[in-house]
């Protein structure tokens, strides 16, 4: 009698193991779709506007360049700082401003990593800061975030193997976006980022989008969450203990990630979506540095 049942507890768990292996072999998808669709669609701009966020022509930052990068057809401008002059190769951090525009506070933000070593670029995006093109919200920008680590990588003194990125809020969310592509980055750190746009979009955001909201392709292009599998560079996602505009949608993409077998770090820092902000681009520079 015993080994009647312990043949049927056994052929129970042998049953239970197929229907695990089974469920997770249909999760399993395309690793490059993320990219295939984004080279297979155009995003249908119903107003070209500029970026809805104020700037400054007058920025003045010591021991800093302002540069041009090229990013397809368009020049954008950037930040740099100073690359030492000598035989080394030195490490190097993009840095992708919050907001919708770049200003001295978002380089003043990223003393952490200019204190570590790092060379670090800021670069401004199309349609902001008086850039050419148009403001995209979270589509085209991708590519700019992109070409602008290529730039880096181009430049004397840099290892282009210890390239990373880092991104704030909006810049976060470009950043995790582009974690799903091919790129020159080692390593990518979000801050406070939005993972799922249709959330966002929902909760007051909708106002700056000039693209088409009914079409919802164009709310999943922009959702990491929804290609979250497609995961080409290490993820490192940082996000406020009482940052309750993306906690749970945080939450929500790490454990999709794990369904997935994707492996993305999520840390939670003391502060809310501004507050955390200095906090989490610290813990960064040691996971950076590891690299």
């Amino acid at each position: 009698m015993f080994k009647k049942f312990l043949c049927l507890v056994i052929i129970i768990l042998f049953t239970m193991n197929l229907c695990a292996c089974a469920s997770k072999q249909n999760l399993k998808k395309d690793s490059n779709s993320f990219e295939k669709e984004r080279s297979q669609f155009k995003t249908n701009l119903l107003q070209k506007v500029k970026s809805p966020q104020e700037y400054s022509d007058n920025i003045i930052i010591d021991n800093a360049s302002k540069i041009t990068y090229q990013s397809g057809d368009l020049k954008l401008q950037a930040w740099i700082s100073k690359i030492p002059d000598d035989t080394k190769k030195y490490p190097a951090v993009v840095y992708a401003h919050g907001g919708f525009a770049f200003d001295k506070e978002d380089w003043d933000n990223i003393k952490p990593y200019l204190d570590a070593g790092f060379v670090v670029m800021t670069p401004t995006f199309r349609g902001e800061n008086g850039n050419p093109g148009n403001f995209e919200f979270l589509y085209g920008e991708v590519d700019d975030l992109i070409n602008a680590g290529k730039y880096l990588a181009g430049q004397k003194n840099i290892d282009s193997s210890k390239i990373f990125l880092a991104g704030h809020s909006s810049g976060g969310s470009l950043s995790m976006l582009v974690s799903l592509l091919p790129s020159p980055y080692s390593a990518i750190a979000t801050f406070g980022a939005s993972p799922d746009q249709e959330f966002t979009f929902s909760h007051g955001w909708e106002k700056y989008a000039s693209f088409d909201l009914k079409n919802p392709k164009e709310i999943e292009l922009r959702s990491p969450t929804d290609y979250i599998y497609c995961l080409h560079k290490p993820l490192y996602v940082y996000v406020g203990k009482d940052d309750n505009l993306y906690k749970d949608s945080s939450t929500k993409l790490v454990l999709k990630a794990v369904d997935y077998g994707v492996n993305v770090n999520m840390i939670y820092v003391n502060g809310d979506h501004t507050t955390s902000l200095k906090n989490s681009i610290e813990e960064s520079v040691g996971v950076f540095k590891s690299k």
